[in-house]
């Protein structure tokens, strides 16, 4: 009969204690080899306080503390500031929103899914006169968007397809930086004559163009060939009365170049994190 091995004496007792803490250690080894614990914690680059991204990042940061994870928004100039941000790999971020055709060449970066499109609009003052060729905006005060936003990006691209020079950076003209809540006020007050801005339709700094008699939305034009040639674009109609009823708006229906935005994350993102981030899209941008 085999008898069980015994220890006799501390040395015999210490290499018990070695024995145990080596599968100890193993054992974490294997667990954070494979990965099998998730962390509860995610960086998110989301676009400025009062932007359409940055309310998406807080409906977000909702769903998933629901399951314990903690989601941190970074606030960024937009989606050009964002692809910077997840190119560094010292920025600690984890995911971001990025713009249709903001591209890069970074390996390590993967889209978890398209979530939604985003129009380029050009509104426009009714008392500015303007016509959708963009050589006819010569001398107007245009704002093309915040430094590092997809925006003033899909404005450049669109000045180097069109030769439009209206659309070159004048960095002698700080108002042509504006973007966002800070241009449409501009252009409600009348510092601007027309304003781009590269957003989904439910942007809260919308809202007011939509509402007023002295603005009009303005399609661009030859919008098809325009985004025939832009990466990730699309040429879709805003129906009449897509945005609201009664009164509609639009009153017809307007062509727009649109781009579809996608959720983006580094290729190391734990495959649990994936799985709440699809879940996350779907409740959010499911309809």
């Amino acid at each position: 009969m085999k008898l069980p091995l015994r220890f006799s004496g501390i040395p015999g007792v210490l290499m018990y204690l070695l024995g145990f803490v080596g599968i100890i250690a193993i054992l974490y080894a294997l667990v954070v080899g494979l990965r099998l614990i998730p962390p509860e914690h995610l960086r998110m680059a989301a676009g400025s306080k009062g932007s359409a991204y940055y309310q998406i990042a807080k409906q977000y940061q909702s769903i998933l503390a629901k399951d314990g994870i903690r989601l941190d928004i970074v606030e960024t100039a937009g989606s050009q500031d964002n692809r910077n941000l997840m190119d560094d790999p010292k920025s600690g971020l984890d995911i971001a929103l990025i713009q249709g055709g903001i591209t890069s060449s970074n390996t390590k970066l993967n889209a978890i899914a398209a979530v939604f499109p985003e129009p380029l609009l050009a509104f426009a003052r009714l008392d500015a006169s303007l016509e959708g060729n963009p050589y006819s905006w010569i001398g107007k005060r245009v704002a093309l968007g915040a430094e590092g936003s997809g925006t003033r990006a899909v404005v450049k691209q669109l000045a180097t397809l069109t030769g439009a020079p209206i659309l070159l950076t004048r960095a002698d003209d700080p108002d042509s930086f504006m973007g966002g809540k800070a241009a449409s006020q501009a252009l409600l007050n009348g510092r601007l004559d027309l304003a781009f801005f590269v957003a989904p339709l439910t942007a809260p700094y919308l809202q007011d163009l939509y509402d007023s008699n002295a603005i009009q939305l303005l399609p661009i034009d030859h919008g098809r060939a325009i985004a025939s040639q832009l990466p990730e674009a699309h040429y879709v109609d805003l129906f009449s009365g897509a945005l609201r009823y009664q009164p509609p708006y639009p009153l017809e229906a307007v062509p727009l170049v649109a781009l579809v935005t996608k959720l983006v994350a580094r290729d190391d993102l734990h495959p649990a994190l994936v799985n709440r981030l699809v879940h996350v899209i779907k409740t959010v941008h499911g309809k």
